[in-house]
Order: structure tokens, then C-alpha cells, then sequence
């Protein structure tokens, strides 16, 4: 959390930036048909990996060194390659390098990376950036 000026207090950065990614992945793949968590509903150790890989492309990161942290931060959760998502089973379809990965889910890394891009510009003053929690 960072407190403003005028002693308000809000999200880091990195943080909202994660968020917004991860609505706009929830909303694509809700729409073709793979229901994901609410943020809120997310482990904290899932939403830390989200911030770290979001931090990483702040700085720079390319889609690909961003998906290879986050198969670090599955990995070290105990998550293995599957054929499909399955929380019970700590199985991921995308556990797999860079290469062998899908068009379609290097392109959210890729998506992951233009919205973070597109809010650092938008915010060069991240103190007027703020993030209004659904819960």
C-alpha cells in the first residue's frame, strides 16, 4: 500500500496494474468458457506471482521471460504440466516452455504486457492512481 499526500491510502503500482490484467484475462476467458476466480477469490501466493510478473514487465520483461516466471511461481506451489487446469490436482496446461506454448495463451502474456505498458503511460504519476476493491 502506498499512503498519498493528503494521507490516503492505496494500492502499490504493480498491484492495480496486476489487477487490470487479471480482469481483463477473466473476462476473455469467461467468454470462451473457462471460468476463472474472482481476484479476491485467488490465493494469496496466485496474486503475489501476479504482481512479481507484473513488476518484471514494468522494468522490462518480454512476454516470454514473463511466462517463464510464472511457471517459477507454479512451479514452487507444487503445480506440474497437465491437459487442464485442475486446482485439486495442481495441474496447468501452461506449465510448459515458451515455445511449446499456444498461440492464444502466448498472445495473454502478450496482452498481459501491453496493459501494463498502456498504464504506465497513463499514470507517469502513480500517486493519482487508485483502485476501487469489488469486494
Amino acid at each position: 500500500m502506498w499512503a498519498g499526500a493528503d494521507g490516503s491510502v492505496f494500492d502499490v503500482p504493480e498491484t492495480v496494474f496486476a489487477r487490470a490484467f487479471y480482469a481483463a484475462h477473466q473476462i476473455l476467458s469467461e467468454a470462451v468458457g473457462i471460468p476463472q476466480r474472482a481476484w479476491d477469490e485467488l490465493p494469496a501466493w496466485q496474486q503475489d506471482a501476479m504482481v512479481d510478473v507484473t513488476r518484471r514487465c514494468m522494468v522490462g520483461a518480454t512476454p516470454e521471460q514473463m511466462h517463464a516466471l510464472w511457471v517459477q511461481h507454479y512451479s514452487a506451489h507444487g503445480w506440474t504440466y497437465g491437459p487442464q487446469k485442475n486446482w485439486e490436482t495442481k495441474q496447468h496446461p501452461n506449465i510448459i516452455a515458451w515455445q511449446h506454448l499456444p498461440v492464444r495463451y502466448q498472445a495473454r502474456f502478450k496482452l498481459w504486457q501491453a496493459i501494463v505498458m498502456t498504464l504506465m503511460l497513463e499514470t507517469p504519476d502513480y500517486s493519482a492512481l487508485h483502485y476501487s476493491s469489488r469486494s
